[in-house]
């Protein structure tokens, strides 16, 4: 999967994404360095089939928790929370969600997907 190379790797954070697809427009917000293990966790917690909707990287797992934290205060503040981390949100919604985080926090997306280089 494009997503997700290798795992934890080169210091990089990032804020995932989940849901369990189809017609539903649950998402969960997650944060950390290793989005297969992430995702990991998250089915183990479901009876649902979790799908890994996008994968968004940034410098590192405190910028990561930084970004998490305002995408869920805002998406809050919308009154869009089910419970813990999962908002009742479209998916497009759900992106520009943490665009506006990332604007508001002043932390840079450095990549939608793969994971960024150091070059």
């Amino acid at each position: 999967m494009a997503l997700i190379n290798k795992g934890k790797a080169d210091g990089y954070g990032c804020l995932c994404l989940f849901g369990p697809g189809g017609l539903t427009d649950r998402i969960k917000f997650a944060f950390g360095s290793d989005p297969k293990r992430r995702h990991r966790a998250v089915q183990d917690g479901s009876w649902h089939d979790i799908k890994l909707l996008e994968v968004l990287w940034v410098a590192d797992i405190n910028v990561a928790e930084r970004l998490h934290s305002e995408s869920c205060r805002i998406l809050t503040r919308a009154s869009k929370r089910i419970r813990g981390d999962w908002f009742m949100v479209p998916y497009k919604w759900a992106i520009q969600t943490v665009q506006v985080a990332s604007e508001n926090v002043k932390v840079p997306i450095l990549s939608i997907g793969n994971r960024p280089t150091r070059g």
